[in-house]
């Protein structure tokens, strides 16, 4: 049944009537089971028109027990005339739509290169990255908790990173993840100790002795304070940390707790 329509519609016919009996029908209801389309028992057991308005991107039809008057089917057929408009329509506001997003990007990036070509400091790196943060969120991309550059000299192990945070004071999240790139000093700064902060403790330190690493924790969390802070990583584990540094990281954080309590 399935090719007498694609037929139809390719011979651009306005419709198509197909009468299913017997063996007909018994194979049209397999191959509605066989691709799961749920069948109620007993509607298809003797009898089955189907009738079929064609448009130029497809069709529609129905389907019943008895043949369907000539005024039906031409009713169908202006149906299908309506529908080709409308879903011809739809395709057009598709195309327009997908045209104006590709221009409401080219016009962000544009915003973003005439920041980084007017920058005079490597200080304005951070604005550079604020502009990036706000035009992704203009884009659609309002979950965005950060923008932020980072450079890595050749042959050097000295990373520099530049972070735009200081909308995210006013964020209806309920905390702000720090990497160990950003001292707990200009984080609050710019968060303005509005938002809780997780961090920042860098997880290559993990592989560092174990008094060492408790030390290094001791000064995280004096750096943020007790308030508004969770203790945590700035970034997730490396699978070489070694298991008993992973959880000296949690003893002294705990530790510092009591110490504080």
């Amino acid at each position: 049944m399935i090719s007498k329509i694609i037929t139809a519609w390719k011979a651009k016919a306005k419709s198509v009537v197909i009468d299913l009996t017997g063996d007909d029908l018994n194979k049209y209801v397999t191959f509605l089971k066989g691709v799961g389309i749920p069948l109620i028992e007993g509607v298809m057991s003797d009898r089955r028109v189907q009738t079929v308005a064609c448009f130029s991107k497809g069709v529609i039809g129905l389907t019943t027990h008895e043949p369907r008057p000539q005024e039906s089917i031409q009713l169908l057929e202006r149906f299908a005339g309506v529908f080709d408009l409308t879903y011809t329509r739809f395709l057009d506001l598709t195309v327009a739509e997908t045209k104006a997003h590709e221009a409401r990007i080219e016009v962000a990036l544009e915003r973003v290169r005439a920041r980084a070509l007017a920058m005079q400091q490597p200080e304005e790196l951070k604005d550079v990255a604020q502009v990036l943060r706000n035009e992704m969120g203009l884009l659609g991309v309002e979950e965005l908790e950060t923008s932020s550059i980072y450079i890595h000299p050749y042959n050097s192990e000295k990373v520099e990173c530049w972070y735009a945070l200081k909308d995210l004071s006013n964020s209806s999240a309920s905390g702000l993840g720090i990497d160990w790139c950003v001292s707990p000093q200009l984080a609050r700064e710019l968060t303005k100790n509005k938002i809780t902060l997780q961090g920042n403790f860098d997880p290559a330190k993990l592989l560092a002795p174990i008094p060492q690493i408790k030390e290094w924790v001791k000064e995280m969390i004096d750096g943020f304070g007790t308030q508004n802070y969770i203790a945590n990583l700035g970034h997730g584990i490396t699978p070489n940390v070694p298991v008993d540094h992973a959880k000296a990281f949690v003893e002294a954080v705990k530790e510092y707790s009591l110490v504080t309590s």
